[in-house]
C-alpha cells in the first residue's frame, strides 16, 4: 500500500480530480444552498436597508418602516437570552457552593508500550520503533486483529 504526499490530501486540490458531473454538482448544490439561505434572510436583508435608509433620512419617521416591527420580537429573544444566562449564573454559583472548587475529574494514564504489546501480542521494541515513526501503515485481518505494519520514510 503506497502512501500520497501530504499536499494531495488538500481537499481543494483534490476537486481537481473529480470527474466533471460531481464538480457540477457540487456547483449547483452550493448555488441551491445559497439560494435558500438568502431566501430564508429576505426579512433581515429589507430590515439592513431600511436602517441604512431610515439613518440617511436622519432618523425620522421610524413608524413608517415595516421591518422594524421584529424588534419587539428581537426585544423578546434577548429577555429570554438574560433569563437563560442568568439561569446557567445561578446554577453555576449554586454548585460552586455546592462542591467547592474540587477538582475531581482525573485524566485517563497514557497507555504504554508493554500494554500494546500484550493486548495485540506483538513486541515491546516493535511498538516503541513504530510510535517513533512519522507515518505507518497498519494492517488487520477480517476479525480486527492486527497483522502487519508497515513503516514508512
Amino acid at each position: 500500500m503506497t502512501m500520497k504526499n501530504e499536499s494531495s490530501f488538500n481537499t481543494i486540490e483534490s476537486a481537481k480530480d473529480l470527474p466533471l458531473y460531481i464538480r457540477l454538482r457540487d456547483i449547483l448544490l452550493t448555488a441551491l444552498i445559497w439560494i435558500i439561505y438568502c431566501y430564508f434572510m429576505r426579512d433581515f436583508f429589507a430590515f439592513c436597508v431600511d436602517i441604512v435608509s431610515w439613518m440617511y433620512h436622519g432618523f425620522h419617521n421610524a413608524a413608517s418602516y415595516h421591518s422594524f416591527r421584529v424588534l419587539r420580537n428581537f426585544l423578546g429573544y434577548f429577555e429570554v437570552m438574560d433569563i437563560l444566562g442568568l439561569l446557567l449564573i445561578f446554577w453555576s454559583v449554586y454548585n460552586l457552593l455546592r462542591y467547592g472548587k474540587k477538582n475531581r475529574r482525573r485524566p485517563s494514564q497514557p497507555v504504554q508500550p508493554e500494554q500494546l504489546a500484550a493486548h495485540h501480542q506483538l513486541d515491546v521494541e516493535d511498538i516503541k520503533t513504530w510510535q517513533e515513526a512519522k507515518h505507518i501503515v497498519m494492517h488487520h485481518n477480517e476479525e480486527g486483529k492486527l497483522v502487519d505494519v508497515v513503516k514508512i520514510a
